[in-house]
């Protein structure tokens, strides 16, 4: 059981995409817990493994770098759109691929 709070978050509601609830989505999704306690702060738990599932980037590069590494984790984990980190480093997936880390 690891839990922690993480706080300073309140401009990620304001990006490309609301990153908290994206980030409590995917979390959840693939069997963490993430709890939106305010604008400005999450809890984050784990209570068992996370397990394999995909995850939606929400057109959002960010997101796309926050998730992907998880693979090593989750495997498989199911790209929705690896173009999207397009707009900031084109060449993350081919460089992941690159350190052992294989995408599903």
């Amino acid at each position: 059981n690891i839990s922690q709070r993480i706080t300073g978050l309140n401009t990620l509601r304001i990006k490309e995409t609301d990153r908290l609830k994206a980030m409590c989505k995917g979390i959840t999704e693939l069997g963490g817990s993430f709890k939106i306690v305010d604008d400005d702060s999450v809890e984050i738990s784990r209570h068992r493994g996370l397990h394999h599932g995909s995850v939606d980037f929400y057109d959002d590069h960010r997101i796309a770098f926050a998730f992907a590494p998880l693979v090593v984790l989750t495997q498989p984990l199911l790209i929705d759109d690896p173009l999207v980190v397009g707009k900031s480093y084109p060449g993350f997936f081919y460089h992941l691929q690159q350190v052992g880390i294989t995408l599903g």
